[in-house]
């Protein structure tokens, strides 16, 4: 049902006027006046701000139905006796939302303002939209702009609405002009060469727009070695999409700091479980990486041997050589380790004249070829050196399925004792150093 409007009347001819009005009453309308003249028509269009203005065509000559429908919208109803006037054809294209054919019923009068009333209220709920959002657009310019976090707003098709200064200095020498209007999916292609994973940059924002997946946090990384953390919100108006909001915040030095941490911790953690003299890991160390390593090697079945090495006459050097020679004993003796058992093998240091040694593989392993193998590394050593090298192996070899550290050390521990002993048994009197092997 049409609601009432209130609606001027212009019109020369008294009975049709006075007749207009009649219908109209009885349709449930106001009429506010009558005019019988253009210019009558425009100052009474001004003083009253009607609905709707019925206007005979020929009274609206020049531009008095311009200047009526400046004020009235687009609801001005041209009143004529004719559709071939030419004046009718040129002010409804230009200016009238329809007309009205003499004589004038009440059904074709219904008819027509029914038309007009209807396209006026939607006319003014789109200007009253377009209004609210230009304010609300206002508001959001006051809000973010002064913000140091960088802000780019898209509609609902990705067309940039807003960037604010922050966005721009961020990404470049721009102007919040140069992005409002763009497509946002340009946008993201014109920037990703500032990252470090251009690719990736633009794939993941394209995820986050076609699944619309809210994200907060996202860390991305540039080539000029800044940082940037980004928000990711899909507006959404009842559960449709209605645009995205794009957060930017500069984070470098936030991260720097935190990298800087971690490599503070990181070193913390590596002087917790290195040895200090030799720079081979602790006794610590040894059970942590030990344990990590036979967790594997019993995923995928292999097998594990645990060697235990002990230098012999540590005591004697030290007490008739001094502890400089003796500590250079022990160093000597982590790098025949090492060289013997290179990475991924493990080499540690578990305290005084004791190592360990760790290896993990596929191919056949016995407990004399790692004993042999540190004799022939011991060998080599003493070949070219200020003083003789003598070490005590004991090694252990697991079954694929029950590697346990603890069980491997106390075996390889208890074999390197029998060793020691066979060999201070077979040991010249007051003899600092040698092997029976090498």
């Amino acid at each position: 049902m049409t609601h009432a409007a209130r609606i001027l009347v212009v019109e020369d001819e008294p009975a049709l006027s006075a007749h207009l009005c009649q219908l109209l009453a009885k349709l449930g309308h106001t009429v506010l006046a009558s005019a019988a003249t253009g210019p009558d028509a425009v100052t009474l269009v001004k003083e009253r701000a009607p609905d709707l203005v019925l206007l005979d065509v020929q009274l609206a000559g020049a531009d008095t139905a311009a200047r009526i429908a400046q004020h009235c919208a687009s609801r001005v109803l041209f009143v004529t006796a004719s559709t071939d006037d030419d004046a009718l054809l040129r002010a409804t294209a230009e200016h009238a939302a329809g007309y009205l054919i003499k004589p004038i019923d009440e059904q074709s009068l219904r008819d027509a303002l029914a038309q007009v009333l209807e396209r006026g209220t939607m006319a003014l709920a789109l200007r009253e939209r377009e209004l609210a959002n230009r304010k609300l657009l206002a508001r959001l310019h006051a809000v973010v702009d002064p913000l140091n976090v960088g802000v780019l707003v898209e509609d609902e098709r990705r067309v940039v609405q807003h960037a604010n200064l922050a966005f721009c200095r961020m990404f470049g020498d721009l102007s919040p002009a140069q992005l409002v209007g763009s497509a946002g999916s340009a946008c993201i292609r014109n920037f990703c060469s500032l990252f470090e994973v251009p690719e990736r940059f633009v794939s993941r924002s394209e995820e986050l727009v076609t699944g619309q997946l809210e994200v907060e946090n996202e860390v991305l990384r540039l080539t000029d070695g800044r940082a940037f953390e980004r928000d990711y919100r899909p507006i959404l108006l009842e559960g449709e999409s209605a645009g995205h909001v794009w957060t930017y915040r500069d984070v470098s030095r936030r991260e720097r700091d935190r990298a800087q941490l971690l490599n503070k911790a990181a070193r913390l953690e590596s002087a917790t479980v290195t040895d200090e003299l030799t720079g081979l890991v602790n006794r610590r160390g040894f059970r942590i990486e030990g344990e990590r390593i036979l967790s594997e090697a019993r995923r995928t079945r292999q097998s594990a041997v645990v060697a235990f090495v002990d230098i012999d006459g540590l005591k004697t050097i030290n007490d008739r050589l001094g502890h400089a020679q003796g500590d250079q004993a022990i160093r000597a003796a982590a790098e025949v380790l090492r060289r013997a058992f290179p990475a991924p093998d493990l080499v540690a240091r578990l305290g005084g004249d004791e190592f360990a040694v760790l290896r993990v593989t596929t191919e056949a392993v016995s407990a004399s070829g790692v004993q042999n193998q540190v004799y022939g590394a011991t060998q080599r050593y003493n070949s070219d050196a200020p003083f003789e090298l003598r070490m005590s192996v004991g090694a252990a070899v697991s079954d694929p399925r029950q590697a346990e550290l603890g069980m491997l050390m106390a075996a390889a521990d208890a074999a390197m004792y029998v060793q020691k002993q066979d060999r201070r048994s077979s040991r010249p009197p007051g003899e600092l150093s040698g092997t029976r092997e090498a």
